[in-house]
Order: structure tokens, then C-alpha cells, then sequence
């Protein structure tokens, strides 16, 4: 079975991370020095750790602050904060949008009149510098922001167990938090990478072929082949046939900027999971759907009999305990240390995928070494385990059955 987990900017804020671009914005602001007070500027409690970090440590500081203070990108974007939503989306449309600005701009007039912070010297070569630099900012403002410590996880993710991901953050947050084995497409890049430029930001086309070629430095096809970012596992997902696909997409909007792989993932998928965490963030999925498939499409995928969307509010996040230290560890061991820490220790908080991957194992227990007295042990421990699993979303009643069902006839040896 291939169990894709999607994971858009709401996974990290649902884990405590500030990676809001207001987040980024307010860093910027900071440390720029500007006397004027802005309400939805001033820091948060994470963004003043991100700070305090960036204080402390060597990020090359006077170089970031004048880079700040001279950026042309910036300025304009804290004056135009009351115009914009609070995605990332709607910052790259901004930029759109001052792209296109500048292509109807008089190649005769002087100056560009489109960033409200004042006059632009007509240089597309200007922009594309301030531009590059704007995105060196944000990839140091991540790196700061993934030395912040979290200890908050999901259970969905446990109840899951992803073995694909595809994420379209800048931060390896599952991969630091979570497990760092998982084969994983870094679709815009990421932060903590050796490469000077290597994330992605800015939009899709500006629909004419001479313009894109023109304001190509902007377009996220060009930087993502500029930076050999990789779709691997999107492929992989896409070509592997006759097993069944499950998905969850958590803390993306399935707007249209991502459609290819959106609409690519959901329908080669048998199920797809789209976590909401609040009414807004529902709604808000739905209609980015509905502008992706169409209206008859989307409702045939979300109310027929045979549905293939299912949305699922997102539970509250659970600090980090036995059920999620066995689930690491679990993962880290092998097929014979799992079924030794079954029979030596205590492991009545051990997740369903982590059960099964010692029912899977259980299956080698004399090869292994065990007497048939501990196997008998471990195979009895792991099903009185496996009973008390409550079905779920991602936990079918049918799979704690059949869990259990192999169990019993592995038994059926020892008695």
C-alpha cells in the first residue's frame, strides 16, 4: 500500500513554526530599525526566538540587515499588507502582479509607479537582483526558524505512517520532527540546503511566451529546473500500479498555482484525506478544488458512492509522549529488536503501524532466534495490543481484524 502524505505551510504552523510570510515580514521589519509601530507587524513569541537566535549566531548579520534595509521587494510588500491575504499564495501573486505592471509600464517612462513605496528606476535587471536577494532572506529566516525546538505531533500522522511524501515547504519539519527516512520530493526547495538560491517562490506564467522568457528569473518552472529540484516520488507515485493509494494532504490549500500535482495525486489516488483545521480552511479547500476539477468532476469525487475525497478535521496537536517515542523508535529498529522490545518492555501505547510492523515481523520469529516460548509471549502481547486500537479515518476496522486474524493463525503453532 502507498500512503502519500501532501504537506503544504499549515503543517508547519500546526507544529508552533512562524512561517507565515507575515512572520518573515515582521523579522524584516525588526531588524531594519523602523521607529513606526505597525499592528500586525509586531513579533510574536516565536518570531522574537527567531530573532533572539539570529542575535546570538552567526548568520552574517550586518549583511542580512543591510540587505533588508535596501531591498526594494520588501518595502513594497509592508506597504501593501493591507491589500493582500495571509498565504504565501497571495504574496506570490503580488509579485505577479508587479511583474505585470512593469510589462505595461511605457518602455519610455523612467521610472515604475507600481511599488507604492515610492518610484522604481525602469531596470528589469534591478528587480530581478532585489528579487534574488529577497529569496536569500527567506531561506536564511527558515533556517533560523527550523532551529526552534517543538514538541507538539499529530496522531493522524502516526495512525497514517506515511512511506511517500511530497512537500511543498521550505523546512524538512517532518524529517527533524518525525522520521528522516521517508522518500520525499522537495517540490520548492529547501532552506537547509548547501545550494546559494535553492527555493522556489514566485508564480507560474505570465501568459505570454515572450514575457515569460523576459521575467523568466521569476517563474517557478525555470527555478525549479535552475535548482534541479526533483519530483521522484510524485513519479513513482503516479507510475506504480495494482497497489492501493491513500493520501493526506495536511496544511495545503489545493489552490490552483500547485494543480498539476494536485489534480495528478488525486486521481490516481483510490483515497485522499484532506485534514481542515478550522471552517475557513475547509471552505476555502473546496472552492480551490472546485476551480481545479470543475463543478460536476468535484462533486463526483465528494459525494458519490464511490467518493474518493473524504475531509477530516484536523485533531489537536498531542505534546510528545510514549505513544509517539515508541513510534520512532519502532521505525528505527529491526525486525528482531522490534520483537524484543515487544517481549521485554512495556508497549500498551504503541501505535497501530507500529504493531503492525511487528506482526509483519512475527512471521521470522523462529529464524530470528526465539524460543517458542517467547514467541508465543510476543505474538499474545502484540494482540492484546492490536485490541484495544480504536478505528479511525486512517485506521479501518477491517485492518485491526485482519492484524489480529494473522496473529491468531501464528498462534495457532504454539498451542
Amino acid at each position: 500500500m502507498l500512503r502519500l502524505l501532501v504537506l503544504g505551510n499549515g503543517f508547519d504552523l500546526a507544529h508552533g513554526y512562524p512561517t507565515r510570510y507575515i512572520d518573515f515580514l515582521s523579522f524584516c521589519y525588526i531588524l531594519s530599525g523602523e521607529s513606526k509601530s505597525i499592528e500586525c507587524l509586531k513579533p510574536s513569541n516565536q518570531v522574537k526566538k527567531v530573532i533572539e537566535i539570529f542575535n546570538k549566531n552567526n548568520y552574517g548579520r550586518d549583511k542580512i540587515i543591510t540587505m533588508i534595509k535596501g531591498n526594494l521587494w520588501i518595502k513594497h510588500f509592508i506597504n501593501q499588507l493591507d491589500n493582500l491575504d495571509d498565504t504565501w499564495i497571495d504574496f506570490e501573486r503580488e509579485i505577479q502582479e508587479c511583474c505585470k505592471k512593469s510589462v505595461k509600464n511605457d518602455d519610455n517612462d523612467p521610472v515604475l509607479e507600481f511599488f507604492e513605496w515610492g518610484p522604481l528606476t525602469h531596470d528589469i535587471e534591478l528587480m530581478k537582483a532585489n528579487f534574488k536577494d529577497l529569496i536569500f532572506l527567506i531561506k536564511t529566516y527558515i533556517k533560523i526558524v527550523m532551529d526552534l525546538p517543538t514538541n507538539l505531533y499529530y496522531k493522524e500522522i502516526l495512525d497514517f505512517d506515511p512511506n511517500m511524501i511530497i512537500n511543498f515547504n521550505y523546512t524538512r519539519t517532518f524529517q527533524k520532527f518525525y522520521l528522516n527516512n521517508i522518500e520525499t520530493d522537495y517540490i520548492h526547495g529547501v532552506a537547509d540546503s548547501n545550494a546559494t538560491n535553492n527555493i522556489v517562490l514566485g508564480f507560474n506564467t505570465m501568459n505570454d511566451k515572450n514575457t515569460d522568457i523576459k521575467y523568466a528569473e521569476f517563474l517557478k518552472y525555470f527555478q525549479m529546473v535552475e535548482n534541479e529540484n526533483t519530483t521522484d516520488v510524485f513519479n513513482k507515485y503516479l507510475d506504480l500500479h495494482g497497489e492501493q493509494r491513500i493520501v493526506i494532504f495536511f496544511g495545503h490549500s489545493l489552490d490552483s498555482t500547485d494543480e498539476d500535482i494536485v489534480k495528478n495525486v488525486i486521481l490516481s489516488s483510490d483515497t485522499v484525506y484532506i485534514l481542515w483545521h478550522d471552517e475557513v480552511g475547509r471552505n476555502r479547500s473546496i472552492k480551490n478544488l472546485i476551480d481545479i476539477f470543475g463543478k460536476q468532476t468535484f462533486m463526483s469525487l465528494c459525494l458519490t458512492s464511490q467518493r474518493r475525497i473524504v475531509f477530516v478535521k484536523q485533531n489537536d496537536p498531542i505534546l510528545t509522549d510514549t505513544a509517539f517515542n515508541l513510534y520512532k523508535q519502532f521505525k528505527s529498529l529491526n525486525s528482531k529488536d522490534k520483537l524484543l522490545k515487544v517481549l521485554n518492555e512495556d508497549i500498551k501505547d504503541a501505535p497501530f503501524r507500529s504493531l503492525c510492523d511487528c506482526v509483519a515481523a512475527s512471521d521470522r520469529l523462529p529464524i530470528l532466534g526465539f524460543s517458542p516460548e517467547n514467541s508465543k509471549k510476543i505474538m499474545e502481547k502484540i494482540k492484546n495490543n492490536l485490541v484495544k486500537i480504536k478505528p479511525n479515518s486512517f485506521i479501518k476496522s477491517g485492518d485491526i481484524n485482519d492484524a489480529v486474524k494473522t496473529i491468531d493463525n501464528r498462534l495457532r503453532f504454539y498451542r
